[in-house]
């Protein structure tokens, strides 16, 4: 190619193969540059000198282009389009063209270096596309060449081991002296660039700068200037690479390489450029790691001594920059360590000496402060306690020693004239700085000792010095300052104390000045740091308290301060916090003095702070600062006015005078606030103070003349408002509520007035109709407090809600306007009236319709559209959830639960807005039994259940959701548990595949140990009411069982508990009183106990009263009196059931007047009952409660009416069997009402129950009387049924669909639970189990036609219809081994479809339905003697005695085995009109002997089965009767007899011991508790029920039992003696067909351990006929 066309590719070509187009044309140069002999260059001619001659007559031209061409291309690598790849090839052209042009160079006429300017041109290339180590080579060999040139001067020094050529050689020549350095410098550039971690590079650096200060004094001086600049620049970036990562050079040449560096700067032109370069040096030192310490320290001490050194360090030579820069490595010295702070605080002082005045000074103040931060770094690394603090230790040792002298040199340079610190007046002119005093840059330069025209920077390196010695002191002191205020006098430490007390007074005189002339300081910051100023100030108070020295002027001095235009609100907040708790801490040391200056400016701090706020918050002066918020505000100002306070507090015990003062100017501070922001709280603390304070004062002075309010202060003020005269009057209103137990009188008076200037002239407007409602519900509540009459405290109420209704009514049309407020506070004011109405009036409706109305409104406004409203809300939910709480408790007390749905879902608002979870809502709920009304079977009911579904869908139904709520706390679990377990006793938690978290198995002593473990350690009030539920339960399932013993110590411990939680919230007075008492037709005398005057307490009124400043938490648990009443009355009844069943009549609550044959007190009693519950019946709400109760009283009227007997006859009369039917059918009705469809309405089960005692009427036109039990298949038509006075119109009763193809079975086998029975009160019922006992004693009265054979089955029906009403019995009373139920639902079906359903309802309903069955036996057992036989026989067949209604069963047992009896006397005369006629004697004894096992704990049925089998053994021993003694084995009839016989006596006197003896181990129990193991427990307690037994386990072990009575006998004689009259009279006659009516008579046993027992029956003789013994034992 043609050397145009390369020189334009060269020029234009962005691409690559050029490097070969110029190699082709450069060819020639390859004969001259590799001289090798060919063929073709043999001849002579082709020397060197002549081919060279010849190429560059030819080529230079060319390369002279080429070489001019290539720097423009390489210069800018942006330039270059083709990138790397074409840049090296365009080098490796620029290189070939440089080898050839050095290969004719000998034939150009230049200077021997001027070829090689062209390869200094490349190496800038090279440098400019960052080529490095290329650029560094060919810096290398460019200066080889160098050493090569031939000056031809003199011989000089052998340049063999340097890198440089010799200065001297090239003598004059400043062109080649230039090249040498350029290159040198670039060849230092190119190791700073390339970052080289070889040490030997920086070697060579250094070497090249000594060689080339020869150079240097060979260039002139602009040249000099700009290549030293250059090379300075990286040589010192070399120096900061070295030292940024000093792995691969050791110490020593860091340090060499430093001094180097350092040496360089100094020559520098610019003496600036030294310490910008020390401040990078010390900068990249700090970044090191912390393992560097040492290297880091050796480091810093080499930069300022090369700095002394180099530096010169004086006032015309940059020293400033020097401090500045000590300043900078001091801040950094602090992160880096007390070994380092305290080697550089030493190394400072040493080279102290070397500085020039006054940085000397300055250096050495920068020492002292690092040495203060050394001892405080060490100190943070151990416990500053152990030695006595931080500062003590300063004061102890040298480091301070020295710092008052210094600090007096420093103000004697400073200051002229000044001979003590600067006294900040309180005068005119704010930020006054003492003119005497006033540091040296002043506008009269003239007069001061260091006047220079650099003083302005003086000063300041002069206060950033001050603050940084003072600054970690100020931290120290303010850190320990309640050390050093409680220090002990120490002379040493004081005086050390005094040198850091005059540092903190320079720093702020200084300070001072710079704010004074701050037009000649605008744009100096660093000395304006008003966080350390104001650090600083507030220690320097605590030492001047300390040292009693000038306390005057810190105070001054702070005030000056706060009253400063230039402080922030942010300042005025840490002078507010800081000195306030300076205040607390003098309080508590007893320095009431120093405390109240404290207190006052913290006080001043927060006021001026408040002011500002509102000035800036009004102006919008800087909306983006969170300061500024109206919450921010809102919150500082609550707090300032609770920490002023605690000002009047320490005011009233130093100087009372002033407290109307302070609390004036707080009032009216946050009245200026409360004006400005509406939801500011009011100043509640502050007003508390201020009455604790006028109480204290006024305790024995005449309340009506010295004492006054608030509102007469505060009314002349022009910065309060009548709305927040109002708000503080009722601040002051409640405070004196909260204290009036201390000072009653006091604050009554005090209450009514300030209501009084509320009502009269406060609110006395229109608009204020929202805040006068409010005061008069306020007076309502203080006459109510006060004992005042209701009415008045009604009324008050009532014109409250009177106004607010004509309000709302006025504002119907506009919501907004009648907002939340207004609603709650309507909403308060009716449920207060309901809560006094309850008082005055109980049964007036009016409590219901207040509460009505009270939570519509509350739903109202707790809708999601009023929940924005956060702030109004947050008050409503924190006040309702009290009232919420005791009005579902009285509610709850008095069984209604209309309301019950609304007050669950306010609740589940409430909890939700609060953030409390739904488990622990329910969790909550349930640990208080807020889920339940009284006297209720269902732990939780509908309402609840609704709401809960409404709230968060179908999860809420399952038992497991119940289950994961309650297992944060395993009592709770426990006890919701132990509440159904006892449904499926009987069934294995490993029988069902399905995956429950529900336990079946919940034993007795699971429940016992987790309610020990709640009342263990001293019980709160929570515990002690959660430990009474678990005994309570487990009561109720242990009288379900028949262990009414042990049931009877829990009933006692749960009343023990209730007792005292009861009498904590009631006060009453208990009477004794003398009643004459006629129980056993004996006149006597017996005391009784009753409660008088019957008041909830004052304190616990209170909190109910004050609900709205009650602060509660939402997960506690919170006990109302009403819901401890209620819980009272449930255990009292429980006791007093449960001595019933043991036979303690006279520990039993009330009077039993059936149980003692008193007819008419009795009847009077009932009816009582009944017409109570016609009466109030409907506000039971409940309604199977409601039927509960009315089957109970109709039931024991019917029993009652059977029981009474005719004496004339001996016998029950018609008109009592007819009064006893009715009742009886009223009964049928009510447990066949179809309320009791939803009792088992899961799935579609069938209920059989409904069968058992359906009323099938059987149609009988002709005679009434037809057979209409001739199979078991149910009668598919409904039939009249005839009365004893006639036909009678037909009654349908309505049959539950559900139940027409069920049946469900006896509860047989099952384990104890517990039951909650329906009871009210003593007179109005009692539990159907005690009536199960206590009612059917003797039942089944037989009408005969004596001397006839025919008889007639009487009662309450005839027998015809009785088993037409338990049809279908067979399968409603069988069990799981008999489950042929196809679409019937026997229990075990009932229990297993629960179970698979997991469904809570389903466990409610196995509840009721287990109630419903054990009130259907209740009636059964009335009925006895009407039962067919095929249901005895399943009845019979189990023997265990803990299954579950295993009392009931035994009655009925009892029942049918008496009536049998009593038809057993003759063939002839035997009824035959049932199957009992089939029933044979052995048969009848086995059932009784059952009946007694099954009692062996109910002492009352015990007894009578006792006697009953005494009786019948003596008539088989006698012949009268077959002979029962094939049946045994070794014991004769009159072994039966006898042991029987006493049996009947001894059951009530063993089981009182019994139950003592329980209660005693119990009490053991609990003293032990800790320590007992349950199982160990459990033994004992079994031990113990098995050495008092009366009866084996089952009739298997009966004859064995006896046996051993009669071994383990004593050897002594026993008569038993039993007098038998009434039925037993009658069938006595019969059986011994004796024609004489004898109405008494007396059994006698005779046991020794010697002879046969002996048992006779003797006949009784009347003695008056005015004195008839019915029955007596």
């Amino acid at each position: 190619m043609e050397e145009n066309s390369l020189i334009s590719e060269l020029e234009s070509s962005d691409s690559r193969g050029l490097l070969s187009l110029f190699s082709d044309f450069l060819q020639p140069f390859s004969d001259l540059t590799n001289p090798k002999k060919t063929k073709r260059s043999t001849k002579p001619k082709d020397d060197p000198k002549t081919l060279a001659r010849s190429l560059a007559k030819k080529f230079l031209p060319f390369l002279n282009r080429a070489l001019g061409i290539l720097p423009k291309r390489l210069s800018d690598s942006s330039k270059l389009g083709g990138g790397e790849q074409l840049a090296f090839e365009f080098f490796e052209i620029y290189r070939l063209c440089l080898d050839c042009l050095g290969s004719v160079s000998s034939q150009l006429l230049c200077k021997p270096y001027s070829v090689h300017v062209q390869r200094i041109r490349m190496l800038h290339c090279l440098e400019a596309w960052g080529r490095w180590k290329d650029a560094e080579a060919g810096c290398f060999w460019v200066l080889e060449r160098f050493r090569e040139i031939d000056f031809g001067a003199k011989a000089v020094k052998s340049e063999r081991n340097c890198l440089l050529p010799n200065a001297e050689k090239a003598g004059d020549d400043k062109e080649f002296g230039c090249l040498v350095v350029e290159v040198a410098v670039t060849l230092v550039k190119c190791v700073s660039m390339s970052q080289s971690k070889d040490g030997d590079d920086y070697g060579t650096v250094i070497r090249l700068v000594e060689e080339l200060r020869p150079w240097f004094r060979v260039l002139d001086a602009n040249t000099y200037e700009k290549l030293h600049r250059v090379l300075v620049t990286y040589l010192g970036k070399c120096a900061i690479f070295l030292v940024g990562d000093p792995v691969f050079v050791d110490k020593d040449f860091a340090q060499s390489f430093c001094f180097t560096t350092m040496a360089e700067y100094a020559r520098s032109s610019n003496k600036g450029d030294i310490y910008k370069f020390a401040h990078r040096m010390c900068s990249s030192l700090f970044s090191l790691q912390e393992n560097r310490t040492t290297f880091i320290i050796d480091m810093l001490m080499c930069v300022l001594d090369s700095l002394t050194h180099e530096g010169k360090v004086e006032l015309e030579n940059n020293g400033i920059e020097f401090v500045e820069l000590v300043a900078y490595c001091a801040n950094k010295c602090q992160a880096t360590g007390p070994n380092c702070c305290s080697t550089i605080g030493a190394h400072l002082n040493k080279i102290a000496d070397q500085v020039k005045t006054p940085f000397h000074l300055i250096l050495r103040l920068y020492a002292i402060g690092l040495l203060c931060m050394s001892c405080k770094l060490r100190f943070q690394c151990n416990d500053p306690s152990s030695s006595g603090g931080v500062v003590r230790t300063l004061c102890a040792e040298d480091v301070l020693e020295n710092l008052t002298s210094l600090l007096c040199s420093l103000r004697s340079h400073f200051h002229h004239g000044c001979k003590e610190s600067c006294v900040f007046s309180r005068v005119d002119r704010k930020d006054f700085v003492c003119q005497q005093c006033s540091p040296c840059i002043s506008y009269n330069e003239a007069s001061m000792g260091c006047a220079h025209k650099d003083g302005k920077a003086y000063i300041l390196s002069y206060l950033t010095a001050l603050k940084f010695t003072c600054l970690p002191l100020a931290e120290l002191v303010n850190s320990e300052k309640k050390q050093i205020i409680n220090e002990s006098e120490a002379v040493a430490v004081s005086s050390r104390l005094c040198g850091i007390q005059e540092a903190f007074y320079q720093f702020c005189d200084v300070f001072f000045f710079f704010k004074r002339f701050k037009s000649t300081y605008e744009g100096e910051k660093e000395g304006f740091d008003e966080n350390s100023f104001l650090g600083i100030a507030v220690a320097l108070f605590i030492v001047s308290v300390r040292t009693k020295l000038n306390i005057k002027k810190s105070v001054h001095l702070l005030n000056d301060v706060i009253s400063s235009e230039w402080i922030q609100p942010y300042g005025l907040k840490h002078l507010f916090t800081s000195l306030y708790n300076i205040g607390v801490i003098l309080y508590r040391n007893k320095q009431l003095e120093e405390a109240l200056k404290a207190l006052k400016l913290s006080c001043r701090a927060s006021q001026t702070c408040v002011l500002r706020h509102c000035d800036m918050f009004l102006q919008k002066q800087d909306g983006s600062n969170d300061d500024l918020s109206e919450d921010a505000i809102v919150n500082f100002v609550n707090e300032s006015c609770t920490r002023s306070a605690f000002l009047l507090n320490v005011l009233h015990q130093s100087d009372s005078q002033k407290v109307k003062r302070v609390i004036f100017e707080s009032l009216e501070n946050w009245s200026v606030a409360a004006n400005l922001f509406t939801r500011l709280p009011a100043p509640r603390s502050l007003v508390k103070q201020w009455v604790k304070i006028e109480c204290a004062s006024n305790k024995n002075v005449d309340v009506a003349d010295t004492v006054s309010t608030l509102y007469s202060a505060l009314l002349s003020s022009k910065k309060v408002s009548k709305r927040t005269i109002g708000i503080i009057l009722e601040q002051e209103l409640l405070a004196y509520e909260e204290v009036n137990a201390l000072h009653p009188e006091l604050c009554q008076k005090m209450q009514m007035q300030i209501i009084g200037y509320l009502l009269d002239d406060v609110y006395a407007t229109p608009e204020s109709w929202l805040e006068r409602s409010r005061t008069l519900v306020s007076k309502g509540r203080t006459l109510r407090f006060y004992g005042h009459c209701l009415k008045d405290c009604i009324q008050c109420l009532s014109d409250a809600i009177s106004s607010l209704l004509l309000k709302q009514k006025a504002m119907s049309g506009d919501r907004c306007s009648f907002d939340i407020q207004p609603c709650h506070q309507l909403a308060v004011a009716c449920c207060i009236r309901a809560f006094c109405t309850q008082e005055a009036e109980p049964n007036s409706k009016q409590v219901f319709q207040d509460i009505g109305m009270a939570l519509k409104l509350w739903l109202s406004i707790t809708t999601p559209d009023y929940f924005a409203a956060e702030d109004k809300c947050y008050v409503v939910s924190e006040n309702m959830i009290i009232l919420l709480y005791n009005i579902i408790d009285l509610l709850s007390l008095k069984g209604c639960m209309d309301f019950h749905h609304d007050i669950y879902r306010l609740m589940f608002r409430l909890f939700q807005w609060k953030n409390v979870s739904l488990e622990k809502f329910v969790a909550v709920l349930w640990e208080c039994r807020r889920l339940r009304h009284a006297l209720c079977v269902s732990p939780v009911n509908e309402a609840f259940l609704m709401s809960l579904a409404d709230h968060c869908g179908g999860q809420s139904k399952s038992i497991d959701f119940w289950i994961s709520c309650l297992k944060g706390s395993q009592s709770l679990l426990v006890g919701f548990e132990h509440n159904f377990s006892f449904l499926f006793a009987n069934i294995s938690q490993d029988s069902f595949n399905r995956e429950s978290s529900f336990h079946l198995d919940i034993t007795v002593d699971q429940v016992k140990d987790a309610a020990f473990e709640l009342i263990s350690s001293v019980p709160a009030s929570t515990s002690a009411y959660v430990a009474g539920y678990l005994f309570f339960d487990l009561s109720e399932r242990l009288i379900s069982n028949g262990r009414i013993t042990e049931a009877l110590t829990y009933a006692k411990e749960a009343h023990r508990l209730r007792s005292k939680m009861f009498e904590e919230k009631f006060r009453f007075s208990a009477e004794q009183q003398l009643e004459k008492s006629n129980e056993t037709r004996d006149v006597g005398q017996k005391f009784t106990c009753s409660l008088k005057d019957l008041q909830v307490r004052r304190s616990v009124a209170n909190e109910f009263w004050s609900f709205d400043t009650t602060s509660l938490d939402m997960e506690s648990c919170y006990l109302s009196p009403w819901i401890i009443l209620q819980c009272y009355l449930e255990s009292t009844l429980q006791v007093g059931i449960a001595h019933e069943l043991i036979g303690n009549g006279a520990d039993a609550e009330g009077k039993l007047y059936c149980r003692k044959q008193l007819w008419d007190p009795a009847e009077r009693e009932l009816h009582s009952a009944k017409q109570y519950l016609e009466d109030y019946g409907t506000q039971i709400s409940c309604l199977k409660c409601r039927l509960m109760l009315e089957i109970t009283v109709h039931q024991h009227l019917a029993d009652l009416s059977q029981s009474i007997t005719d004496n004339s006859i001996g016998r029950t009369s018609s008109e009592s069997s007819s009064r006893a039917e009715v009742l009886y059918k009223e009964v049928l009705d009510k447990l066949n009402h179809y309320d009791w469809e939803a009792c088992t309405s899961f799935l579609e089960a069938a209920r059989a129950w409904s069968i058992l005692l359906e009323k099938n009427h059987v149609q009988d036109a002709d005679n009434g009387a037809s057979n209409a039990f001739a199979g078991t298949k149910e009668i598919q038509q409904d039939i009249k049924k005839p009365s004893r006075n006639g036909p009678k119109e037909n009654k349908e009763v309505r049959k539950c669909r559900k139940t027409r193809n069920a049946s469900n079975s006896l509860l047989t086998d099952q384990d104890s639970i517990p039951e909650n029975n329906s009871r009210t009160t003593r007179s109005k019922s009692r539990s159907s189990n005690s009536q199960s006992i206590s009612s059917g004693a003797e039942v089944g009265n037989v009408k005969q036609s004596r001397g006839s054979g025919e008889n007639e089955c009487s009662g309450t029906f005839s027998q015809r219809n009785m088993l037409l009403e338990i049809k279908s019995c067979k399968v409603a009373f069988g069990c799981e081994e008999m489950c042929i139920c196809n679409n019937m639902r026997c229990w075990h079906c009932l229990q297993v479809e629960a179970i698979k359903n997991g469904l809570l309802n389903n466990f409610i309903d196995m509840k009721w339905e287990f109630v419903r069955r054990r009130l259907l036996l209740n009636l059964l057992t009335s009925l006895a003697s009407y039962v067919p036989l095929s249901l005895l026989h399943d009845m019979v067949r189990k023997g265990i005695s803990e299954d579950l209604l295993s009392v009931e069963r035994a009655e009925i047992l009892y029942g049918i085995s008496w009536f049998s009896l009593k038809g057993y006397h003759s063939g002839d005369s035997r009824v035959i009109c049932c199957d009992m006629s089939h029933v044979q004697l052995p048969q009848l004894v086995a059932w009784l002997m059952h009946v007694f096992v099954l009692c062996y704990e109910v002492p009352a049925l015990l007894q009578k089965v006792s006697r009953l089998l005494a009786v019948v053994f003596l008539f088989a021993a006698s012949g009268d009767l077959c002979s029962l003694s094939s049946s045994c084995k070794v014991l004769s009839e009159n072994h039966w007899a006898s042991f029987f016989h006493q049996a009947s006596l001894g059951s009530h006197l063993d089981y009182q011991f019994s139950t003592n003896h329980s209660q005693i181990h119990k009490a053991q129990h609990l003293a032990n508790a800790e320590d007992s193991c349950c199982t160990g427990s459990t033994c004992v307690e079994e031990e113990m029920r098995n050495l008092l037994r009366l009866a084996p386990k089952s009739t298997e072990d009966l004859e064995e039992f006896v046996e051993n009575f009669f071994v383990g006998f004593p050897c002594t004689t026993a008569i038993c003696i039993s007098l038998l009259g009434g039925p037993y009279a009658y069938f006595l006659q019969e059986l011994l067909d004796n024609p004489l009516y004898v109405r008494a008579w007396m059994l006698v046993s005779r046991l020794d351990s010697e002879s046969h027992p002996i048992v006779l029956l003797l006949p009784v003789d009347s003695i008056s006929e005015g004195i008839f013994l019915t029955h007596t034992s």
